[in-house]
């Protein structure tokens, strides 16, 4: 048989007097015992409250685990001699809603005899400092977590977009109050909307506005370098706002805002709001401090990584593909040929000239012919065909859907548009013209180097051909020749 201790209401009363924490007996039927430090906390004011009483001060989500507690101790108390508690206490946490906030506590439950029933004498300490620096611990690792994540996203992410998007889920997620947020970008004078959560999509896709009407703008008297919380947003004049997607009536009414810097150049805002006044505390500023440094430090190498990225692959003077990445994108083009008995043609080109003009005028009148060279080729290739620059003079492209015939044709109507432009450099008239060389997949070579081989060969034989048909054009040459450098 479970011994439980008496106790008396005078056993009670001298608790009252020396115990330095809150107490209270409950049993499931009878008034309770409620001590002095108990009432002052929950606001009680009478000496006796019921058990369902007293639940009204318990956190809503812990109420029915509470309840369930109490009643199956007080119809078992037999129960914790068999769970092997070496004494009569049981300790957990409960969430109190006090008129001055929720408190935390830990509970301790102590059986006893009083008043001809078993009871449990339930005392409480206060552990709400403990717990709110444990949240503020958990939203700190959750929120380097966060950073850490959107900081590896970068790598790998075919668009700033996604970013984005991510930035302001976490940002809403780490902001208790935050309910919905917004990322807009400098275009300009104006901001456009690049993620947003929680608003009706139709009305805000392509929402934009003039930086001057924005919330940061308007919080910061045009500064734009602080972050700003604001409690009424209605206090801002002449503000716009877009209904929220899962109801029309509800509106914003508070706001924190964020400017984000790029290289010391205003790049754009990151928002969250809130439909209630005043949703944002000092706390809630700091998070957003973080959030943003990271943000920007996100976006800085994102940026930094496509410009090595763009680097890496593709001719800087031209804007095409460099030679070191067609390759890797030609061996990606013949192990689809092969799979699917696909035909394709590599074209070589060689400018004419280019030589002789970097010689006599200088590299910076070659790289007018080879940029004006390169957009030609920009114009007349297809989404499906791939082009490069190959060497200083030379040029590659790989084309598909088409056979020998039309592809000659095509390169010599591109050639003779090129012939009729002139190019006036230090008073010498240029005319652009190039050279080229086909090779067809399979039939002249199933490797580079063996259509570039082949390529090569009628490039010059071409060459060969054209100067001895178009004298006039490979005349700078001669000219040039009678000149000293």
């Amino acid at each position: 048989m479970y011994a439980l201790k008496p106790m008396t209401t005078e056993d009670l009363m001298t608790l009252d007097r020396l115990m330095p924490v809150p107490f209270v007996m409950i049993n499931l039927s009878d008034p309770l015992y409620v001590s002095s430090l108990f009432r002052k906390l929950t606001g009680f004011s009478g000496d006796e409250i019921t058990f369902r009483q007293s639940l009204r001060v318990i956190h809503p989500d812990q109420r029915e685990m509470f309840f369930m507690r109490i009643v199956d101790i007080l119809d078992h108390p037999e129960a914790l001699e068999s769970a092997g508690l070496k004494s009569n206490h049981l300790i957990k946490e409960v969430c109190l809603l006090t008129p001055e906030g929720p408190h935390w506590f830990d509970y301790h439950f102590t059986l006893v005899h009083y008043q001809g029933k078993p009871c449990i004498l339930a005392t409480l300490n206060d552990v709400t400092s403990k717990k709110l620096n444990q949240q503020a611990l958990g939203r700190l690792i959750n929120l380097r977590e966060a950073m850490l994540e959107i900081t590896q996203s970068v790598i790998g992410v075919e668009c700033l977009d996604n970013i984005y998007d991510l930035v302001l889920k976490k940002a809403i997620q780490a902001i208790d109050a935050a309910e919905v947020g917004s990322i807009m970008l400098r275009e300009g004078n104006l901001l456009k909307m690049a993620a947003h959560r929680g608003f009706k999509n139709e009305l805000i896709d392509h929402f934009q506005l003039p930086i001057e009407e924005s919330f940061l703008y308007k919080a910061t008297n045009g500064k734009l370098n602080y972050i700003a919380k604001i409690d009424n947003i209605s206090s801002l004049d002449n503000v716009y706002t877009i209904p929220l997607e899962d109801d029309g009536d509800r509106t914003i009414k508070s706001s924190i805002t964020a400017p984000i810097f790029i290289e010391g150049d205003f790049f754009g805002v990151v928002d969250v709001e809130s439909t209630r006044l005043a949703a944002f505390s000092d706390d809630d500023l700091k998070i957003m401090q973080f959030i943003r440094n990271h943000v920007e430090i996100a976006i800085a190498n994102y940026l930094l990584y496509e410009d090595k990225r763009y680097l890496s692959q593709y001719d800087s003077l031209t804007g095409i593909y460099n030679r070191t990445f067609f390759e890797e994108v030609f061996n990606q083009v013949l192990d689809k040929a092969e799979r699917y008995q696909e035909m394709f043609h590599l074209v070589l080109f060689d400018l004419n000239c280019l030589k002789v003009v970097n010689d006599h005028l200088g590299h910076l009148a070659g790289d007018q012919l080879i940029k004006r060279f390169a957009a030609g080729l920009k114009r007349i290739t297809r989404k499906s065909d791939v082009m490069a620059r190959y060497g200083g003079d030379e040029f590659v492209g790989i084309f598909y859907y088409t056979d020998e015939t039309h592809l000659h044709q095509k390169m010599l109507d591109f050639l003779s548009e090129l012939e009729q432009e002139e190019i006036i450099i230090d008073d010498t008239t240029i005319h652009n013209s190039f050279s080229y060389g086909i090779a067809t997949y399979d039939k002249d070579g199933t490797t580079l180097q063996e259509m570039v081989r082949v390529a090569d060969l009628r490039m010059y034989e071409f060459k060969d051909a054209y100067k001895a048909a178009r004298p006039a054009i490979f005349s700078i040459m001669k000219d040039f020749g009678n000149k000293q450098p």
